[in-house]
């Protein structure tokens, strides 16, 4: 049998988006919401701590976890975003 690499169910390849499996955006939230709790768990952990101890290089990676924390919140404004309907001006909805 020859090689496919297009999609099997012959549609366009903008048609296999989030459409095709419904849950998945909720988990991908899902997951980003608890890694964005951890982070700020630890984040506070360090500030506190690095301030206790005097340490610079604590505070430090404190910030660098606070940069994390920002691009997960991105991250969840760019689910939300994609999660729109679609309008008269954007035909195939915010997903695109």
């Amino acid at each position: 049998p020859a090689l496919e690499l297009g999609p099997q169910h012959g549609g366009h390849c903008h048609t296999r988006g989030a459409s095709s499996h419904p849950g998945q955006r909720q988990r991908a939230r899902r997951k980003l919401y608890v890694a964005a709790g951890i982070c700020l768990v630890f984040m506070v952990g360090e500030v506190v701590g690095g301030y206790l101890a005097h340490s610079l290089a604590i505070l430090t990676d404190a910030a660098h976890l606070l940069t994390d924390f920002a691009s997960i919140m991105i991250s969840l404004f760019a689910l939300w975003v994609s999660s729109r309907p679609p309008t008269k001006t954007m035909n195939f909805g915010w997903h695109r």
